[in-house]
C-alpha cells in the first residue's frame, strides 16, 4: 500500500501498528506524550523517553473529509475519507 521508511526511531511504533495498537512516546524527564517524532517533542534530544501504548481516549479538535484521494493509489476507491 505505502512505501514506509521504518528506521530505528519509528520501529516501535511500526510493530505496535501491526498489533493494533498506538504507540506513542513518554519523556521520561516531563511526562509528556508525543508521537514518534524529536521533531514535533518540545524536550531535547537528551531526554530519556519510552514508549507506551495510548489509552485510546482523547479529544479530536479538528478533522477534514478528503474528496480528492491523496497519498497513493490506494486511496483512489476510497474518497471521501476522513482526516482527524
Amino acid at each position: 500500500m505505502f512505501n514506509l521508511h521504518i528506521d530505528k526511531d519509528s520501529i516501535e511504533f511500526w510493530e505496535g501498528a501491526k498489533k493494533g495498537k498506538l504507540m506513542v512516546q513518554k519523556c521520561l524527564k516531563t511526562n509528556n506524550f508525543f508521537l514518534y517524532s524529536r521533531g514535533h517533542f518540545n524536550g531535547t534530544a537528551e531526554d530519556d523517553f519510552i514508549w507506551v501504548e495510548a489509552s485510546g481516549n482523547g479529544t479530536i479538535y479538528s478533522f477534514t473529509i478528503s474528496h480528492i484521494p491523496g497519498g497513493s493509489d490506494y486511496y483512489i476507491n476510497k474518497v471521501p475519507y476522513v482526516v482527524a
